[in-house]
């Protein structure tokens, strides 16, 4: 979801809204994992795009809950499901990304060849820019209420030499009593 969330956003803002690049571009860009000038730099053009989780912009967290919504729509769409079921949207990657990432190719989003996908729906690693609530900041702007009914998972990794201190320890237990 984050990926994709990501990757739509770019493609919005510079092939759509500022008209910088057209589709082919991006797509040969994607193709050649973004290796040479033109391509390098329109990569560089698609990473300074806010990304989930950055906490720089609302809209990739909108964008989060777009891909979560059309997925919904694709399942609903299943016309007989086995057993008279219905497809649920849940998001449960399960520390998969690297695996996935490794036979996934360059993602619109400046993603390249081979780099681990985010886990779940949480951020892509090192997104957190503003600081360690960045990525809660961004699971909690997108709608799970409605588009993920059957659950999702949340896995962070926070260094622990940021709770090294008295200053750190409180600033940890300050996370879970918020």
């Amino acid at each position: 979801m984050t990926d994709v969330a990501d990757s739509l956003y770019a493609i919005d803002e510079l092939v759509f809204k500022k008209k910088k690049y057209t589709p082919e571009e991006v797509i040969k860009a994607i193709d050649e994992d973004f290796e040479g000038q033109f391509n390098n730099a329109l990569r560089e053009d698609l990473l300074s795009i806010p990304k989930y989780g950055d906490d720089s912009d609302p809209k990739p967290a909108l964008w989060a809950t777009k891909v979560m919504e059309i997925y919904n729509k694709a399942l609903a769409s299943v016309p007989t499901p086995p057993r008279n079921g219905v497809y649920a949207a849940g998001y449960y990657a399960l520390n998969v990304n690297d695996r996935y990432g490794k036979k996934t190719q360059a993602l619109p989003s400046g993603r390249k060849k081979g780099v681990p996908l985010a886990n779940s729906v949480t951020p892509h690693y090192n997104m957190e820019k503003a600081d360690l609530l960045s990525s809660l900041n961004a699971i909690s702007q997108a709608n799970f209420t409605d588009y993920a009914v059957n659950g999702a998972t949340v896995t962070f990794t926070i260094d622990s030499a940021l709770f090294q201190t008295n200053d750190g320890v409180n600033n940890l237990a300050a996370i879970f009593i918020s």
